[in-house]
């Protein structure tokens, strides 16, 4: 990501940030980034930087056994799972979510991921059919996503989403689930 189009970043948080890819990328024998944007964005500190997409493999490894009263509870769940995995920062759609929770009342939306960088979003906990299950342990989260009946991405299109490449999507691709996403720069649509 270049995080200079992350959210509440001053230009001082800007200046720093460029200086530091500045002098990062001059001391480099080599870099590469992730995706175009990136790579066009890093260009005028490293004219090589090279773009290696990310990838994945579409058949992951049986996930792993979680043993908690959350997980168990999510387990109990009868009704299809919409899904999302990641940390919930403003790059967040929480209308979109909670149009999501309102056309599908007959869902459950599983939201697994932090909320420190965005408390707006904790405001989705009054509706009935979504449910906050904060950070889970890495190796944990295929068990989580497998029950999902449909992964999304509800990013919202903007400097942020398109200076970075989810990749999220790769794990969702990884498990084998089906991705419903906004239309965001970065993502391979013909998977």
């Amino acid at each position: 990501d270049d995080h200079r189009a992350w959210p509440d970043q001053t230009d001082a948080d800007r200046d720093k940030l460029t200086e530091n890819y500045r002098a990062l990328l001059a001391s480099s024998d080599f870099a590469f980034v992730n995706c175009a944007p990136v790579q066009e964005a890093m260009h005028p500190y490293f004219a090589d930087i090279q773009l290696i997409p990310n990838g994945c493999e579409r058949h992951a490894r049986p996930p792993a056994q979680v043993d908690s009263d959350a997980f168990r509870e999510y387990c109990a769940i009868s009704a299809p799972i919409i899904g999302f995995v990641g940390n919930l920062e403003k790059k967040i759609d929480i209308d979109l979510l909670r149009k999501i929770a309102e056309r599908f009342a007959h869902c459950h939306l599983a939201l697994i991921g932090s909320t420190h960088a965005n408390p707006d979003v904790l405001q989705l906990s009054a509706l009935p059919n979504i449910r906050f299950y904060g950070v889970v342990p890495h190796g944990e989260v295929p068990a989580w996503a497998a029950r999902f009946t449909v992964a999304v991405i509800p990013h919202i299109d903007g400097a942020l989403t398109r200076s970075m490449n989810p990749l999220k999507f790769y794990d969702y691709v990884t498990w084998g689930k089906p991705i419903v996403a906004t239309s965001i720069a970065n993502i391979d649509r013909t998977i």
